[in-house]
């Protein structure tokens, strides 16, 4: 995990603003959390004093924008429970929480963002596979010597989609947690960022699209494999036609040594 200094506004001057320019926080750190695949800009704001006081009324203002000013291709969310305040986008968030609650809520987090970081991957990596179906999906039906310069790409895409049902089943517990009993302050969190961002509705339809690449992949590798074998057994005929054409050319050579050698009576 990398920490840097960084101003949140954006201007190149250190600190975070408001849209008055009051520096709230002056020089912030800034932790870049490593994600599969990403990397999420994380900023821990206490919301109070050390010794209990509300503090920072204007910071959630400021984060806000800066979480919105990332390049990321959805709005922020932005959800409050109980004095804490989540911000995030899949390369920003901020976290606004009292002190007694930082270190639970920044773990909530980063634990989503782990989710949401894997399911983002495998939606592009059903994507990408669900993209080539076209073009594969003769060769689920019929694998002969036309397509035989297609067979290493389609084996590659078949353990794509190997893989991909795999990181699915790996991702799906995630995912579909049951609620915490008794329920806490970051379990709520991380349950309401799992239902802001649909992460159970996104991993269905990631599923739906894996079972459509995987049964086309699986069809393929079969035509494949089927025409593997069969060219084997046919080099397999070849070679016995060669041995018993030789062993007849053999015989016949015997046989016509044979009859010269024979005595005539």
């Amino acid at each position: 995990m990398i920490r840097r200094e960084t101003p949140l506004d954006g201007s190149g001057r250190p600190g975070m603003h408001d849209g008055s320019g009051q520096d709230f926080l002056g020089q912030v750190r800034v932790e870049e959390v490593p994600l599969d695949g990403a990397v999420l800009e994380l900023v821990v704001l206490p919301a109070d004093d050390a010794d209990g006081t509300r503090d920072g009324e204007g910071h959630e203002a400021a984060a806000l924008a800066w979480v919105a000013a990332s390049r990321a291709d959805a709005p922020p969310v932005q959800v409050p429970l109980y004095g804490t305040t989540v911000i995030w986008s899949p390369c920003r968030a901020a976290i606004l929480a009292p002190h007694a609650t930082l270190a639970a809520v920044r773990e909530a987090l980063l634990d989503f963002a782990r989710c949401d970081a894997a399911l983002r991957r495998l939606e592009g990596e059903a994507g990408l596979l669900l993209g080539r179906l076209d073009e594969d999906a003769p060769c689920a039906v019929e694998f002969d010597d036309r397509h035989i310069d297609r067979q290493a790409s389609i084996e590659e895409r078949f353990r794509r989609s190997v893989r991909l049902r795999a990181d699915l089943a790996t991702l799906a517990p995630a995912v579909l947690r049951p609620p915490v009993h008794p329920p806490t302050l970051a379990a709520q969190l991380g349950e309401r960022l799992r239902e802001r961002t649909r992460l159970a509705d996104r991993l269905e339809f990631v599923q739906a699209k894996a079972d459509v690449v995987d049964r086309v992949y699986d069809l393929c590798a079969q035509r494949v494999g089927d025409f593997a074998i069969a060219r084997r057994h046919l080099r397999l005929e070849w070679v016995i036609i060669v041995l018993l054409a030789a062993e007849l050319v053999v015989l016949l050579v015997e046989v016509l040594a044979g009859l010269g050698t024979t005595p005539t009576p």
